[in-house]
Protein backbone atom coordinates (compact mmCIF):
# COMPACT_ATOMS: atom_id res chain seq x y z
CA UNK A 1 0.00 0.00 0.00
CA UNK A 2 1.18 3.40 -0.95
CA UNK A 3 1.56 6.03 1.47
CA UNK A 4 -0.50 9.99 1.26
CA UNK A 5 -1.24 12.51 2.91
CA UNK A 6 -5.26 13.33 2.50
CA UNK A 7 -6.21 16.85 2.28
CA UNK A 8 -10.92 17.01 2.30
CA UNK A 9 -11.09 14.60 0.15
CA UNK A 10 -7.60 15.30 -2.20
CA UNK A 11 -4.85 12.12 -1.88
CA UNK A 12 -1.05 13.17 -2.15
CA UNK A 13 0.98 10.71 -3.14
CA UNK A 14 4.79 11.38 -2.66
CA UNK A 15 6.30 10.41 -6.05
CA UNK A 16 5.43 8.24 -8.55
CA UNK A 17 5.21 4.61 -9.19
CA UNK A 18 8.03 3.22 -11.78
CA UNK A 19 6.44 2.15 -15.35
CA UNK A 20 7.13 -1.33 -13.68
CA UNK A 21 4.77 -1.66 -10.94
CA UNK A 22 0.85 -1.62 -11.26
CA UNK A 23 -1.65 0.84 -11.26
CA UNK A 24 -3.77 -0.23 -9.03
CA UNK A 25 -2.39 1.27 -6.04
CA UNK A 26 -4.09 4.59 -7.29
CA UNK A 27 -6.76 2.97 -7.57
CA UNK A 28 -7.02 1.06 -4.27
CA UNK A 29 -6.61 4.85 -2.65
CA UNK A 30 -9.68 5.69 -4.03
CA UNK A 31 -12.04 2.25 -3.69
CA UNK A 32 -10.62 1.72 -0.21
CA UNK A 33 -11.08 5.65 1.25
CA UNK A 34 -14.51 6.40 -0.68
CA UNK A 35 -14.28 10.24 0.90
CA UNK A 36 -11.57 10.65 -1.95
CA UNK A 37 -12.24 11.82 -5.20
CA UNK A 38 -8.69 12.74 -6.47
CA UNK A 39 -5.20 11.02 -6.37
CA UNK A 40 -2.39 13.74 -7.06
CA UNK A 41 1.46 13.19 -6.76
CA UNK A 42 3.63 15.33 -5.49
CA UNK A 43 7.20 14.90 -7.69
CA UNK A 44 9.47 16.97 -5.81
CA UNK A 45 9.39 18.44 -2.52
CA UNK A 46 8.13 22.03 -1.47
CA UNK A 47 10.00 24.62 -3.54
CA UNK A 48 10.03 28.38 -3.89
CA UNK A 49 9.25 31.28 -2.07
CA UNK A 50 5.63 30.28 -1.88
CA UNK A 51 6.93 27.08 -0.73
CA UNK A 52 4.54 24.82 -2.88
CA UNK A 53 4.36 21.40 -4.58
CA UNK A 54 4.95 20.28 -8.15
CA UNK A 55 1.52 18.16 -8.08
CA UNK A 56 0.41 15.88 -10.70
CA UNK A 57 -3.21 14.44 -11.58
CA UNK A 58 -3.21 11.13 -11.01
CA UNK A 59 -6.78 9.47 -10.97
CA UNK A 60 -9.97 11.30 -10.41
CA UNK A 61 -11.27 14.50 -10.60
CA UNK A 62 -9.01 17.16 -12.02
CA UNK A 63 -9.13 19.41 -9.85
CA UNK A 64 -6.27 20.75 -7.46
CA UNK A 65 -8.97 22.43 -5.01
CA UNK A 66 -10.85 21.32 -1.77
CA UNK A 67 -12.42 21.96 1.78
CA UNK A 68 -9.92 20.26 4.49
CA UNK A 69 -11.73 19.58 7.84
CA UNK A 70 -9.83 19.82 11.38
CA UNK A 71 -11.02 20.22 14.63
CA UNK A 72 -13.96 22.05 13.80
CA UNK A 73 -12.70 24.44 11.13
CA UNK A 74 -13.04 23.99 7.36
CA UNK A 75 -10.39 25.36 5.11
CA UNK A 76 -10.59 25.60 1.79
CA UNK A 77 -7.32 25.19 -0.19
CA UNK A 78 -6.14 25.09 -3.82
CA UNK A 79 -2.97 22.79 -3.41
CA UNK A 80 -1.51 24.37 -7.04
CA UNK A 81 -1.59 27.61 -5.21
CA UNK A 82 -1.09 27.42 -1.86
CA UNK A 83 0.85 25.22 0.74
CA UNK A 84 -1.19 23.31 3.40
CA UNK A 85 -0.23 20.37 5.30
CA UNK A 86 -2.32 18.22 7.15
CA UNK A 87 0.47 16.48 9.23
CA UNK A 88 0.74 20.05 11.36
CA UNK A 89 -3.20 19.32 12.22
CA UNK A 90 -1.82 18.50 16.11
CA UNK A 91 0.04 21.08 16.15
CA UNK A 92 -2.16 23.69 14.96
CA UNK A 93 -4.41 22.81 17.86
CA UNK A 94 -1.78 22.17 20.34
CA UNK A 95 -0.45 25.81 19.72
CA UNK A 96 -4.32 27.06 19.74
CA UNK A 97 -4.65 26.22 23.49
CA UNK A 98 -1.31 27.72 24.85
CA UNK A 99 -2.73 30.98 23.47
CA UNK A 100 -3.08 32.92 26.89
CA UNK A 101 -6.37 35.25 26.85
CA UNK A 102 -6.05 38.70 25.49
CA UNK A 103 -2.83 37.76 23.71
CA UNK A 104 -2.33 39.44 20.28
CA UNK A 105 -0.92 37.43 18.23
CA UNK A 106 1.34 37.81 14.82
CA UNK A 107 0.78 34.44 12.25
CA UNK A 108 4.01 34.65 10.60
CA UNK A 109 3.97 32.82 7.17
CA UNK A 110 0.10 32.60 8.27
CA UNK A 111 -0.84 30.57 5.08
CA UNK A 112 -4.64 29.97 4.25
CA UNK A 113 -5.22 31.30 7.99
CA UNK A 114 -5.34 27.27 9.63
CA UNK A 115 -3.34 28.66 12.93
CA UNK A 116 -5.13 31.55 12.88
CA UNK A 117 -8.82 30.36 12.60
CA UNK A 118 -7.76 27.78 15.02
CA UNK A 119 -6.86 30.41 17.49
CA UNK A 120 -9.93 32.27 16.80
CA UNK A 121 -12.21 29.77 17.26
CA UNK A 122 -10.99 28.31 20.59
CA UNK A 123 -9.53 31.16 22.42
CA UNK A 124 -10.17 34.96 23.87
CA UNK A 125 -7.76 36.78 21.56
CA UNK A 126 -7.92 40.52 21.17
CA UNK A 127 -6.21 40.29 17.90
CA UNK A 128 -4.76 37.98 15.40
CA UNK A 129 -2.43 39.01 12.42
CA UNK A 130 -2.25 36.49 9.89
CA UNK A 131 0.66 37.64 7.59
CA UNK A 132 1.96 35.99 4.39
CA UNK A 133 4.00 36.77 1.15
CA UNK A 134 1.53 34.84 -1.12
CA UNK A 135 -1.45 36.75 -2.06
CA UNK A 136 -3.20 33.59 -2.39
CA UNK A 137 -2.85 32.71 0.51
CA UNK A 138 -3.94 35.86 1.75
CA UNK A 139 -7.38 35.57 -0.70
CA UNK A 140 -8.12 31.92 0.98
CA UNK A 141 -7.30 33.09 4.63
CA UNK A 142 -10.43 35.85 4.01
CA UNK A 143 -12.30 32.94 2.14
CA UNK A 144 -11.34 31.06 5.46
CA UNK A 145 -12.35 33.92 8.10
CA UNK A 146 -15.98 33.66 6.48
CA UNK A 147 -16.37 30.23 5.71
CA UNK A 148 -15.59 29.56 10.09
CA UNK A 149 -18.01 32.70 10.38
CA UNK A 150 -15.53 34.83 12.50
CA UNK A 151 -15.98 37.69 11.40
Amino acid sequence: MLSFDVIGDIAIVKGFLSSDEDNSKYIDIINSNKHIKTVLCQKDGIDGKFRLSKLEWVLGDRRTNTTHQEYGCRFYVDLKYVYYSPRLSFERMRISQDINPQEIILNMFGGVGSFSILIARYTRTSKIYSIDINPKAVQYTLKNINLNQLL
